[in-house]
């Protein structure tokens, strides 16, 4: 999300940090401490899934317009980390 009195600054609601690869085509995130409503832990393989599911075309996701153009594929590096390919 977006600093409302500093724009250009970035807050992660569900990461901790992130970083671009050199060739900016991927961004690797660590994820917070966080647990779906039934106290399961949620982890980078839930956080894939779900974009994968929201990129795919069927049934249709009004909504994944967005970021369907920009996105590849996601990767999990650990329970706590994500990669995701432009």
């Amino acid at each position: 999300m977006w600093n409302h009195t500093n724009p250009s600054e970035l807050i992660g609601d569900l990461a901790t940090s992130w970083e671009w690869a050199a060739d900016g085509m991927s961004v690797t995130f660590t994820l917070a401490e966080a647990n779906w409503s039934d106290g399961a832990a949620l982890n980078a393989d839930d956080v894939k899934f779900s974009l994968d599911r929201m990129v795919d075309p069927v049934p249709p996701k009004p909504r994944a317009g967005s970021i369907r153009p920009y996105y590849k594929s996601s990767e999990v590096v650990d329970d706590r980390t994500v990669k995701i390919n432009t």
